[in-house]
Parts: C-alpha cells; sequence; structure tokens
C-alpha cells in the first residue's frame, strides 16, 4: 500500500503539511492498513505500541479496535490525572503472557514514557524523532517495527 497526496496544497506553503497530514489520516485505506498490521501483531501475541500524532487519529484507532474487541491502554497528553493512572496501572498489571496494545500520542508518550513490556511499535504518523523514541520506550526490549 502507498499513499500519494493529490490535493491542491502545497508543502512549501504555510499549512500545506497540514493539509496533507489531514488528508493522509483521513485516507481509509492507510489507516486499514495499520489496523490490519497491528492486529496480525497482536495475534501473534506482541505487546504493541502504536503512536500518532493528532488525537482524532488516535481515536479513529481506539474505534476500530474496540470493535474488534480489543481494549486499548490509551495515552494522550489530555487526561486527568486519575485516568492517566488508571492507565499506568493497566499495563502494570496486564499479564506478559499476553498481548497488549497500547494506543497513544507522541507528546505524551516520548516525554519520559518507558514500558519495558512493549515489543513491537507502530507510528501512524510521520515523527522527526523516530530513534529518539524507540530508546525511550523500548530500551529494554529486542524488536521495534516501525510503520
Amino acid at each position: 500500500m502507498s499513499y500519494t497526496y493529490d490535493g491542491a496544497a502545497d508543502p512549501s506553503e504555510p499549512g500545506g503539511m497540514s493539509a496533507i497530514y489531514k488528508d493522509l489520516i483521513a485516507n481509509e485505506e492507510c489507516v486499514q492498513q495499520i489496523f490490519d498490521d497491528v492486529m496480525a501483531a497482536y495475534e501473534q501475541n506482541s505487546r504493541i505500541l502504536l503512536l500518532t500524532i493528532w488525537k482524532a487519529h488516535l481515536e479513529s484507532f481506539r474505534s476500530r479496535f474496540e470493535a474488534a474487541g480489543l481494549k486499548p491502554v490509551v495515552f494522550t497528553g489530555e487526561m486527568k490525572a486519575k485516568e492517566r493512572q488508571a492507565a499506568i496501572d493497566r499495563l502494570s498489571d496486564s499479564d506478559d503472557a499476553q498481548p497488549l496494545l497500547v494506543l497513544g500520542t507522541g507528546s505524551y508518550i516520548a516525554e519520559g514514557f518507558d514500558c519495558p513490556k512493549l515489543d513491537t511499535l507502530f507510528l501512524a504518523a510521520r515523527f522527526r524523532a523516530v530513534s529518539a523514541i524507540r530508546r525511550r520506550v523500548f530500551e529494554r526490549t529486542d524488536k521495534a517495527v516501525a510503520k
């Protein structure tokens, strides 16, 4: 699957890249491909972190995974302290022998997030600091997949 932008936005103009990214996250084929890849990894007992930049994108994935019967742990910068603690507790209490799905926005996950239980990374958006994210999140694991 490949994505080609065919709209009128100029990436060199102010707001151009934002328009292109909005088109990308609204592209059903791209979203479905990521969903399918994550589901395949989950079925192989992976412990997955799916990162995106946009909350609406994250909510789109959350809805799809919940409709498929999964209960992802979700982290966003907008979480209240009790919500964040409940998500952290779910991660801590998760069975290491079972698959796990964590969804997050890069603005939250990239800042001091450490979860050695995770072993697979899917990037559903373009991140400038991919290697830094891998180091922060996966410093104790041995496999990471960037999408």
